[in-house]
Parts: structure tokens; sequence; C-alpha cells
């Protein structure tokens, strides 16, 4: 037998000796810590047992008389995130991205970077970077929605139900103005496509508006001759014109006073025949010259 042999044969046997000595002390430590730790059990293999005790705080003597603390790290259970849980992830990643860097510029290696996810991850819950916009976008609107349908049940009266719609439009339009221009961007290039996110968005709004507005006819708030789908129309375009106002300028849009300037130039055609002779021709041009200087501005 060469030296060589001879010495590994010495080591091997001197390591059985430590195993023999140490197993009962370390299968205790592992089944009294066995909620703490990961890949280890009592069925833990002779060669990962003898890895344990090659990293003591001191080495040990070949007649094994010294007393040693076996260092074991214990590793934290992560719990595997949900798929709704990655899924809010990744959403809220990409939000960030196109907000920041654009829907063009923003890529999928970014959304991947800020989620702390490999990129074929996203591939496994969305097909296309276009798919995360739709996501994005029908949170934006849903979270819209939901604050209207909380909210409105609880304003009385068709006129003041009305008015909350103008304004709670504006609200988010003013809120950010990099959501503003993800809206926009969607509208141009994705809103001639059925079914539509933006147009079906905008519909919906839409109703709620026409719905009041049939309430104010009804109870006499509004002129018997008023048209709904009109009066929704001068609204949407005066709503859009300030969304643009705002993308273009980047100036802080007064909610106050916006709402109060579109509700005068709207409930101004649309009031009772007994309060008012204005027709909705004179209530088009007033319109027409506040757009005009909305577009200006």
């Amino acid at each position: 037998m060469s030296i060589t042999h001879y010495c590994w044969h010495m080591h091997v046997q001197r390591r059985g000796l430590l195993y023999e000595k140490y197993r009962n002390h370390i299968q205790g430590y592992l089944q009294q810590y066995t909620g703490d730790l990961t890949a280890f059990s009592l069925r833990t293999p002779k060669i990962e047992l003898n890895s344990l005790l090659w990293h003591t705080e001191e080495s040990i003597d070949t007649d094994c008389r010294k007393s040693h603390f076996l260092k074991i790290a214990t590793v934290a259970k992560t719990p595997r995130p949900s798929k709704v849980q990655r899924t809010n992830t990744i959403v809220e990643s990409a939000q960030k991205v196109f907000c920041s860097r654009g829907f063009e510029k923003g890529s999928i290696e970014e959304i991947a970077k800020d989620a702390a996810i490999a990129e074929g991850t996203i591939y496994r819950y969305f097909d296309s970077k276009k798919g995360l916009l739709d996501e994005v976008l029908l949170r934006h609107y849903s979270s819209l929605f939901d604050d209207i349908q909380q909210t409105l049940p609880s304003i009385e009266g068709p006129k003041n139900r009305l008015r909350y719609l103008i304004r709670r439009t504006l609200i988010t339009i003013s809120k950010d103005r990099n959501m503003c221009g993800l809206r926009i961007l969607y509208s141009r290039q994705f809103g001639d496509r059925q079914p539509s996110l933006s147009n079906h968005q905008n519909r919906r709004m839409a109703v709620l508006m026409a719905n009041e507005i049939k309430a104010g006819i009804k109870d006499g708030s509004f002129r018997l001759d008023t048209s709904p789908s009109i009066v929704c129309y001068m609204i949407g375009g005066a709503l859009e014109l300030t969304e643009h106002a705002f993308m273009r300028t980047g100036k802080p849009i007064d909610v106050n006073k916006v709402t109060e300037s579109i509700w005068r130039t709207i409930h101004g055609g649309i009031e009772p025949i007994d309060a008012t002779t204005e027709s909705l021709t004179s209530l088009v041009e007033r319109f027409e010259n506040v757009a005009n200087r909305m577009n200006q501005a």
C-alpha cells in the first residue's frame, strides 16, 4: 500500500469513529429543530453527517477528547408566493416601469428585474407586454369604478350624483400624469380593436352619467327634451380635453374649478325650462367656447 493510500485509509477510519461518536448527538439536534431546518432529516446520509463534523469551531484531535459545538446553519422556510401574489407583484412592477419609462421603452427585462423574478416567469402569467398593459389599466379602471359604486348611492339627487361623476373623473386624471399617458396611448394604439378596454370603460362611465340624466329628467331636475347621449358626449369631450391639456402642459388641474366650469356649462342647458330659456344650440356654442379656452391653456 502506498503512503497516499495508507493516509487516506487512516483518514476514513478516523472520520468513521467521529461519525459513530457524534451520530446520536447530531440526529437528536436535527430532530429537535426539524421545523427550522431544511435539507436535513434523520435519514441524512452518512457522508452529510460527516460533512457536518468537518465544519466545527475547532479541529477534532485524533483521540476525540475535546468538546465541540457543531455549526449548523438554521435556514428559515420561505413560503412560495401564491399565483395571486406573483401576479400582483408582476402587475405592480409593470405599472412602475411603464409609468417611468413608457410602454414602448419599458421592457420585460426591466419588469422582471423590478419584480425580482426571471423573465420567463412573467410569460407564465402573461403572453405579451400588451397583455401586461391590459391588466395594469384594467386594475386602474376597476379601482375607479369600485370607488364610484361605493360612493354614488350615498349622494342625494341626480344633479349632485352627475356632478360627482365629473369631479371623480377629474380627480383620477389629476392624480397621476403617467397613468394619463398610458390611457391616451392605449386609446390611440389599441382603441380601434374590438373589444377595446378603453372604449368599454368609456361606455361604462357614459352609462352611469346617462342614468343620472334620465333620473333627473324623470324627477324634474332636468329638461324633458334633454338628450342623455348628447350630454354624455359633451361631458366626455370636456374631460378628454382636460386630460390632453394636462399631458401636454403638465400644469396641475384645479379639480374644483374645472368641475364647476364644466358643470355650469352643462347644467345651464339642461336645467328646467322655467328656470332658463337657453336652447341646446346655445349650450353647444357655450361648450365650444369653453373647449377652445381649455385647449389654449
